[in-house]
């Protein structure tokens, strides 16, 4: 590899990060140097060989690569034979330097081959630069890495000595660790022993029961009893988890929980430990070591645990002393020694890492799910004849948090918009971008509340903003004055409607998510909601988290047809409870929508409503004085009481020009300004297309452009069944 090349010291350290998780995943270090070895070729050279230095001197290859296949048998055969009489090996054996030769010259390569390495041999497998380093550990040099490039141009250098050093020395610590374990003559049970504390912690990602779970494995493999000690957010060293082979002892062990503010005597050797990052061995704890070193009001609860040696070792990760760890055996039990403290040190840097990956998911949850229950309503509307209840339940797996969301808000002219939806990914990013699409179906809904308009604007934001991302939505406009639903879908899990006689069926819901709808075209959808149905939204893991999606749906449609979910007071919550009882694996997001009986003026305060033969001017015109002396109780001025009669007059000739018969009118002021409502059950007609010019004396649709200019907003659709719904927001607002 070129010494010089731009994204050398990228490609190292994704390397060395390679050979840490190699190292890390299993304290069997042979086959270990064997996938390393795999690692450097081709990546750093083109041969590679791993020599081991034995109890009695002897220089063993354990792991050899080569980047041609058919010369591996043969090279294997070279080291093996060769290697205790290689001079080379030998000399960076005995004086601990490394050797670096950028090029082998037919000098230089017969000054490296000599010692019993032949020549030919050498030439053989085409070799033109080479690194000899040693494999130096804490204590001993134990054996020597070996790294060769082809002759085909590719040179070693200084960088490449750099990384072979720390290649290097990785592999040393490694092999002196697996050492150490294996002349107790109990190798074999500390290897699963450090193989087992890592599948232990890696159950959770929960914080605090990692700490639990690292003192009950201390605790009886090694110990009488344990405590993990954390440093705090303050500074503060906190008893986190404590552990004792006799859980008769639990009482004990609660008054040894807690902070302690850099009180020496706190615990055992433990301020120290965390002070000075090394392992602290404390061979015997008598009388004399616990008058001077610990609180006198702990030591009588540290006697009759049974405190007799110690070892206290730090949890450091990255550099960073996370807490200790302190194990304790009592005077039954054989003491610790030296020999004890490297398992224990490996121990506590497998543990830390697991704790700090621990802490950071804890921090990036709480961030996210602070963040996504920022983003979901406080509460929902109130509107008259409906009852609405919502929940979200973060999942209790260890994904992260999710992008689920629900929403309901009324806009301008009083109808009601629900939303809900789930951004594909997990995390803080996941729940950013719920926010922003969320906040982008409110703001399209105050412009147009059209569902598919608002998921086409939505998908359009989401292609610019995130075009990475997929969500799933599903929007929908309640009526509540024709008490109708008109929706569109996004890919979106489709709703289910409960009619009064407690039948449960889906609505069709069809559409591509956000992020792939392409512009497509689709109509929204429109339905009644009968008196006495209950409307359910969901997100996916309301069926999904039983890993069986026909189960799922089959838990939700029985527990809806269910009386005591369906009439419960909070329905999203009874719900989720019932279908879920065995908990959530997956975020889950639930809004429902009872309908009630029609509210009257009584109930809400603000309403009016009439119904009149469009050819009874009389009862066309009382409607209307009614309608003015609403406005004006509530403090309309006179002229926007004039224009407001101007608005609903030309509504009226309108019904009677184009759907002469019944018609019923409501005035809503349930939202900041008053809204209009003219209802007919004619044919049924769209709003006409406004002149080009704002000439007022033009006839084509003169009467209408006047309505626009008066209100503050104007809608004419068809009903679901037959006839027209005009809707006009007044332009009357009071303090």
């Amino acid at each position: 590899m070129n010494d010089l090349s731009l994204d050398w010291a990228p490609r190292a350290l994704r390397f060395l990060s390679a050979v840490g998780d190699v190292l890390s995943s299993s304290l069997e270090w042979r086959p270990s140097l064997a996938a390393i070895a795999r690692l450097v070729v081709p990546e750093i050279a083109d041969a590679c060989a791993i020599y081991v230095v034995a109890e009695d001197g002897t220089i063993s290859p354990v792991a050899l690569a080569h980047g041609d296949v058919a010369h591996l048998e043969r090279a294997w055969r070279l080291v093996g034979e060769h290697a205790n009489g290689d001079a080379t090996l030998r000399r960076v054996l005995r004086t601990g330097k490394p050797l670096l030769v950028p090029h082998l010259e037919p000098a230089a390569l017969r000054r490296f081959s000599k010692g019993g390495l032949r020549r030919a041999a050498w030439e053989g497998l085409e070799l033109g630069s080479a690194v000899v380093v040693p494999l130096r550990g804490r204590r001993a040099t134990v054996g020597v890495l070996q790294l060769a490039a082809g002759a085909g141009g590719r040179r070693f250098g200084e960088a490449d000595l750099r990384l072979a050093l720390d290649l290097a020395k990785r592999i040393a610590e490694a092999i002196e660790v697996a050492r150490l374990i294996e002349s107790r003559q109990r190798g074999i049970d500390r290897l699963r022993l450090l193989a087992e504390v890592g599948e232990a912690l890696s159950d959770s990602l929960d914080l605090q029961s990692r700490f639990s779970k690292l003192a009950n494995f201390v605790v009886p493999r090694m110990a009488t009893w344990a405590a993990v000690n954390a440093i705090d957010e303050d500074g503060s060293i906190e008893t986190v988890a404590l552990a004792h082979r006799d859980r008769a002892m639990d009482g004990l062990l609660a008054r040894l929980y807690g902070p302690y503010y850099g009180d020496e005597r706190a615990a055992v050797g433990t301020p120290e430990v965390i002070r000075t990052g090394h392992a602290r061995l404390i061979a015997r704890v008598d009388d004399g070591y616990l008058q001077l070193n610990m609180r006198p009001e702990t030591i009588p609860t540290l006697k009759a645990l049974g405190t007799h040696s110690a070892i206290v070792v730090p949890l450091t990760s990255h550099g960073r002393t996370l807490g200790s760890l302190a194990a304790v055996r009592d005077a039954d039990t054989r003491p610790f020694d030296e020999n004890d403290v490297p398992l224990f040190e490996e121990m506590a840097r497998r543990a830390a890492v697991a704790i700090e990956n621990a802490k950071l998911f804890k921090r990036q949850q709480t961030v996210a799910d602070t963040f996504q229950k920022a983003s979901l309503p406080t509460r929902l509307p109130q509107v008259p004849g409906f009852s609405l209840s919502g929940f979200y339940e973060p999942g209790k797996s260890e994904a992260l948090v999710g992008g689920d969301w629900y929403d309901a808000f009324i806009v301008a002219d009083g109808r009601l918009v629900i939303s809900i939806g789930d951004v594909s990914g997990s995390g803080l990013s996941a729940a950013v971008i719920m926010g922003s699409v969320r906040q982008v179906i409110r703001g399209a809904s105050q412009l147009h509340p059209d569902p598919s308009v608002i998921l086409d604007a939505t998908d359009e934001a989401l292609r610019v903003e995130h075009p990475e991302r997929i969500v799933t939505a599903f929007v929908g406009v309640i009526d509540p004055v024709v008490r109708t639903l008109t929706y569109a879908s996004a890919g979106h899990p489709p709703p289910l409607l409960r009619d009064p006689e407690g039948r449960v069926a889906e609505l069709a819901a069809v559409g591509l998510p956000l992020g792939l709808r392409g512009g497509e075209e689709q109509v929204s959808r429109s339905i009644e909601l009968p008196a006495g149905s209950l409307l359910t939204l969901y997100t996916d893991g309301l069926t999904e988290s039983t890993r069986d999606l026909e189960e799922g749906e089959r838990r939700v449609s029985e527990a809806l047809a269910n009386e005591a979910v369906a009439g419960s007071p909070d329905v999203a919550k009874a719900l989720f409870e019932r279908v879920l009882y065995d908990g959530s694996s997956d975020d889950v997001a639930i809004l429902t929508i009872r309908v009630g009986r029609r509210a009257g003026a009584a109930e809400s305060g603000l309403r009016l409503r009439g119904r009149f033969s469009s050819a009874n001017g009389e009862a066309a015109h009382a409607m209307l004085a009614r309608i003015e002396a609403f406005l004006r109780e509530r403090g309309a001025t006179e002229h926007q009481c004039a224009t407001s009669a101007a608005v609903y007059l030309e509504l009226i000739a309108n019904v009677v020009r184009h759907a002469p018969g019944s018609v019923e009118v409501g005035l809503d002021w349930t939202s900041s300004f008053p809204v209009l409502h003219v209802l007919d059950d004619g044919p049924g007609f769209e709003l006409p297309t406004l002149p080009e010019t704002s000439d007022t004396l033009a006839e084509n649709g003169r009467g209408i452009f006047l309505v626009t200019r008066f209100a503050r907003d104007l809608e004419i659709r068809r009903r679901p069944i037959r006839g027209t719904h005009a809707r006009a927001v007044l332009a009357v607002r009071t303090a």
